[in-house]
């Protein structure tokens, strides 16, 4: 058996050992935002409006994303929640894109992506 050359034989070890990149964390995240209580029962729909697919995530008590849909494009999910648990929609990379509060009226919320120039 050939013996692998040295280079070789630490890059294979230095990518084993390294960790994975970190997804991308909303302002939101760093800030410590989390879920408050359950008091006021509402509901948000989630709509894929972009072309690729995205997660849509809950940021618990402890403010760590909990996933609870994945929409492909065009997809939609219904969510039952509470006016101040806050909802992350992310890439499929976790990258965050945007976060969202419900409303005390059930809330439709279209996941798009602005184009340059648009508001």
């Amino acid at each position: 058996m050939k013996a692998l050359p040295l280079c070789l034989l630490y890059v294979a070890l230095t990518a084993a050992i390294l960790p994975l990149a970190a997804e991308t964390r909303h302002a939101a995240e760093e800030a410590g935002i989390t879920s408050i209580n359950s008091d006021v029962e509402t509901k948000v729909t989630f709509v894929n409006r972009t072309e690729e697919t995205i997660r849509i995530y809950w940021l618990s008590f402890e403010g760590k994303r909990v996933l609870y849909h994945t929409l492909k494009p065009g997809e939609a999910a219904e969510q039952v929640t509470f006016l101040t648990h806050p909802w992350l929609v992310t890439d499929d990379n976790d990258n965050a894109w945007q976060l969202y509060y419900p409303d005390a009226q059930p809330r439709k919320i279209e996941i798009k992506v602005e184009q340059p120039g648009e508001q």
